[in-house]
């Protein structure tokens, strides 16, 4: 894992614990994943 890619990861956590946790944490952590992946493909074509 790069430096970005923990660094965006880590932001993706923030936000997510920021709007709020409880019964729709899961659904962040839904969000967050896809976040993810859209991350390391626009890191992919960042390096490019």
């Amino acid at each position: 894992m790069t430096n970005k890619s923990a660094l965006g990861l880590g932001l993706i956590i923030t936000a997510v614990y920021t709007l709020g946790l409880g019964a729709d944490l899961i659904i962040y952590i839904g969000y967050a994943f896809v976040l993810i992946g859209l991350l390391i493909l626009l890191l992919e074509a960042i390096k490019e």
